[in-house]
């Protein structure tokens, strides 16, 4: 690797990138918002990860999934596989501890984390996620999108990024989780598909005033 690779970057500082190369990233769910989220952090520089992610690739994701190939669906191959094989294409040396689970089920790695990306499925996923990240003193960057129809108008796309530290507001705080759209979670998924096929990596931004007032 030559000394231009990162040069791009440097205005983050002298010793960023030897801190970028120690930091422990976490990701919780590594579809289409966490693939993405893998390739980037891998493509800036940071060797060491935590991944989360019990699924298996379909033809479904396959717009979506960053390094998926065209026979995954068929081979069944393991989102979280996927995930590893393109941080290692980028970063050869990048050391991936690989969870094939939902990360409620091994929460306990996320505590040596210096930083946790939650791209999980709905609000009460986000609430316990953001619970499990203040309680190990973790901070938490939130991502999600969704896309919506909206009476006769064309669909449109929205998403949300949000950082939550410890000892700064939540996402309750933020306005963002409801405690009426946390409970009321499960029967929206059962209710009503949205216009992209499901209720991935939702944002409530269209729904928030309707649905969990």
């Amino acid at each position: 690797m030559t000394d231009d690779r990162f040069s791009r970057q440097s205005f983050l500082g002298d010793d960023s990138q030897e801190i970028i190369a120690r930091a422990i990233i976490g990701i919780a769910g590594l579809g289409g918002g966490g693939s993405q989220i893998a390739q980037q952090l891998a493509h800036v520089g940071f060797l060491r990860y935590r991944i989360y992610d019990g699924d298996i690739a379909e033809d479904s994701n396959l717009n979506r999934l960053i390094g998926a190939k065209e026979d995954d669906p068929s081979k069944k191959t393991p989102k979280i596989e996927i995930a590893e094989r393109i941080i290692k294409v980028l970063r050869a040396k990048a050391i991936v501890e690989s969870y094939p689970c939902r990360w409620q089920d091994r929460p306990e790695p996320l505590r040596g984390c210096d930083l946790i990306f939650g791209c999980v499925d709905g609000f009460s996923e986000r609430r316990e996620l953001e619970a499990c990240a203040r309680r190990y003193v973790v901070p938490l960057i939130d991502i999600g999108m969704d896309v919506h129809c909206v009476g006769d108008e064309p669909p449109r796309m929205a998403g949300q990024i949000i950082l939550s530290m410890p000892g700064s507001p939540c996402m309750f705080c933020l306005d963002f989780l409801r405690t009426s759209a946390c409970a009321r979670r499960r029967t929206l998924r059962r209710r009503r598909p949205t216009a992209a096929g499901g209720l991935a990596q939702r944002s409530p931004c269209f729904d928030s005033c309707r649905d969990c007032s």
